[in-house]
């Protein structure tokens, strides 16, 4: 038996992509000390980006609570004026509810009763119509 043709060849190394990125802050002269060499001027700590993100979403809330209370002083501020002609329309709008609560009150009672005297007076009158006349012909 021969062994298959992949253990003759030889072993080739592919690159899958970074897998490991260091982003240099700072490279000092010592081990954990000393002066600075290098300095990246762009870093920003992750502690400024979460204080960034908590600032941002205070201010939203603030300046929605802000919107809400100067909202509720113009409103204050900008109330309409009585009109000197309110008392004539509001008499008239006393008037109207007295009448819409008639209606409603005895307006069910008569829908009722209209249905029915309505259907009355069209069955009595079109069936005294025919009726009469059946009832004189069945007579003579």
């Amino acid at each position: 038996m021969t062994p298959p043709h992949d253990f003759l060849s030889p072993q080739v190394l592919i690159e899958q992509g970074p897998r490991f990125v260091l982003n240099p802050i700072k490279i000092l002269a010592g081990s954990f000390g000393g002066t600075v060499i290098y300095e990246n001027p762009n870093f920003v700590s992750p502690n400024v980006v979460r204080a960034m993100r908590k600032s941002d979403k205070m201010n939203k809330y603030v300046n929605r609570v802000a919107s809400v209370e100067a909202r509720k002083f113009r409103e204050q501020l900008n109330q309409p004026e009585p009109d000197e002609l309110d008392f004539v329309f509001k008499d008239m709008e006393e008037n109207e509810n007295e009448k819409e609560e008639a209606e409603e009150d005895g307006g069910e009672g008569e829908e009722e009763g209209s249905g029915e005297e309505g259907s009355g007076d069209e069955e009595g009158s079109g069936g005294d119509e025919g009726s009469g006349d059946d009832m004189d012909d069945s007579d003579e």
